[in-house]
């Protein structure tokens, strides 16, 4: 193994121990996030009543083609993985908050976001693709550029030990040669980094786009719970993170803090 295998294996190793530590200190932030209770006089709000605000949203976003099921299961679901546009359906999990205002904010943020990319408003369509679609994509070549990082290595390690047999082998003596693997392995590593940082400057813009095309609809039909919205909305803008990926041991909402409808844990 030459020096510069060396130094990129050491380079591979530290990107995979980076990103568990990233994970693990994204625990900790988390498990520190306290959720103070709204002081409202409703301390719930009835079925029949978020019913009526989900069909009145629905109208006043002009989606009424779509069908939307709030509280339907109980596992817990990224904003982005609500909508399923083939049967035009947007399906919000159950999730229990110590406040009417949180719930609120979660339903019509949850439908505001879905519709918006049913929609294919373009902002909604940015913002997705930076934050969701492009780190999976990185995600995917990363761990297999990994994977066959490491296959190469064990490869030329436990079976290329002659180097006449290595020079024998055009596609192997290529690939030791000119490590082009583990430098699209590390390269897609840091872009993944650099996007996991990045993304959280876009929600700040995110929440007052959110909070400006929603207003009105707040004011018209959300009149007695107006505060306790406000309230969840200075919540949701204090969690400066949208990428909070955690390790989770159980994916029910009751086991889950609500840390504002655009953060995915």
């Amino acid at each position: 193994m030459t020096d510069l295998d060396k130094i990129l294996l050491v380079a591979i190793v530290s990107s995979l121990i980076c990103i568990f530590s990233l994970k693990l200190i994204y625990t900790f932030l988390y498990s520190r996030y306290q959720i103070m209770e709204i002081n409202s006089p409703d301390s719930n709000i009835s079925t029949s009543k978020i019913e009526e605000i989900i069909q009145n949203l629905k109208t006043y976003l002009k989606a009424t083609d779509l069908n939307i099921e709030y509280a339907n299961k109980d596992s817990y679901q990224r904003i982005y993985q609500m909508l399923n546009k083939r049967q035009k359906t947007i399906q919000i999990p159950k999730w229990f908050m110590p406040s009417v205002g949180y719930e609120l904010d979660y339903i019509i943020a949850s439908i505001w976001y879905n519709v918006k990319l049913y929609q294919k408003d373009k902002y909604i369509k940015k913002f997705n693709f930076i934050s969701v679609i492009m780190p999976l994509f990185l995600s995917i070549i990363y761990y297999l550029f990994v994977f066959l990082s490491f296959l190469l290595y064990l490869i030329n390690y436990f079976i290329f030990t002659n180097p006449v047999d290595l020079i024998a082998n055009p596609i192997m003596n290529f690939l030791i040669s000119y490590p082009i693997i583990q430098i699209i392995c590390i390269t897609s590593f840091l872009v993944l980094l650099i996007n996991i940082f990045y993304v959280n400057r876009l929600k700040s813009i995110l929440e007052a786009k959110f909070e400006i095309e929603i207003i009105a609809f707040v004011d018209q039909y959300c009149t007695s719970y107006k505060h306790d919205i406000s309230a969840a909305r200075v919540y949701s803008n204090n969690i400066q993170r949208i990428n909070l990926k955690i390790f989770r041991f159980n994916s029910k909402t009751s086991n889950m803090k609500f840390l504002g409808p655009f953060t995915f844990l």
